[in-house]
C-alpha cells in the first residue's frame, strides 16, 4: 500500500465527514431553494467520495512510509500560533510579515530575498484586501484594544 494516498484518503474523508455530518442538523432544501444545510453536505459528500477513491487507489499502490519532516511541521504550526497570539497586539501587517517569515524559514531552500518578498507581498496584500477594501477592524499596526 502506499501510505501517503491511504494517509491522504483517511483525512479527506475525515474533513468531508467534518462538514456533512452537522450540515444533516440544518435545512437542506432544493436546488431551487438551497438552505443553509446544502452547500456544506453537498461539498462533504463530494470529499467522502474523494477520499474513499484516493484511499482504495493508495491501497492498490505500492510505496514506503515516509519519514515526516519535524522542522517543516513546527515551524508551520509555529506560525499559525505566532498569527494567533500576535495579531491582537501587533496588528495586521506586522503579524502577517512575520508570520510569513517563520513559514518560508520552513523551506531550507529559500533564500532571505525571497522571504523578504513574499512577507512584503503578502503583508500589503492582506492589509489592501482586508483593511482598505473590506474595513475589517483589525489595526493595520499596533494595538488597538
Amino acid at each position: 500500500m502506499d501510505a501517503r494516498n491511504v494517509t491522504a484518503g483517511v483525512l479527506t474523508m475525515g474533513l468531508g465527514a467534518a462538514f456533512a455530518i452537522p450540515a444533516v442538523g440544518y435545512s437542506i432544501g432544493t436546488l431551487a431553494q438551497m438552505g443553509p444545510g446544502f452547500f456544506p453536505l453537498a461539498v462533504g459528500t463530494l470529499m467522502i467520495g474523494l477520499g474513499l477513491f484516493i484511499l482504495l487507489t493508495g491501497l492498490q499502490q505500492s510505496g514506503s512510509i515516509p519519514l515526516p519532516e519535524w522542522r517543516s511541521l513546527a515551524l508551520i504550526s509555529g506560525s499559525v500560533l505566532f498569527f494567533a497570539l500576535a495579531i491582537p497586539s501587533l496588528g495586521m501587517v506586522p503579524t502577517v510579515l512575520v508570520t510569513c517569515f517563520i513559514a518560508c524559514w520552513a523551506d531550507s531552500a529559500r533564500s532571505l530575498k525571497s522571504m523578504i518578498l513574499i512577507g512584503t507581498s503578502v503583508s500589503v496584500l492582506c492589509w489592501l484586501v482586508f483593511i482598505v477594501a473590506l474595513g475589517v477592524t483589525i489595526p493595520a499596526f499596533g494595538e488597538a484594544y
